[in-house]
């Protein structure tokens, strides 16, 4: 028997983390039902950017996206406060492309 066997579970949200939760959920025997408040896929999109190395886009053939920019410079804080800084040269920095 499983786990959750029998038990009802609502999930609010079909983002990442609430379809991730409703698949566990699922696998685990909860009969689930997802509720989304977006009325289409359009809507629920996330505004995010994915880095992307410079030689991607020429190796596909394809145009830098508009609005584009190189990541050169990054700032890491660890846990405990610590600062790390990473510095990478122009051309072979990341592109920073917005994904919406």
């Amino acid at each position: 028997m499983k786990e959750l066997e029998g038990m009802k579970v609502i999930v609010a949200g079909a983002g990442i983390g609430g379809l991730a939760a409703a698949k566990e959920l699922g696998k685990a025997g909860a009969e689930v039902t997802v509720y989304e408040r977006a009325d289409s896929v359009d809507e629920m999109r996330y505004p995010w950017h994915d880095d992307v190395q410079p030689e991607a886009f020429a190796r596909a053939g394809l145009d830098v996206p508009e609005g584009s920019f190189r990541k050169k410079n990054w700032t890491f804080v660890t846990p405990d406060g610590a600062v790390r800084r990473m510095y990478e040269a122009e051309e072979k920095a990341d592109f920073s492309v917005w994904r919406r």
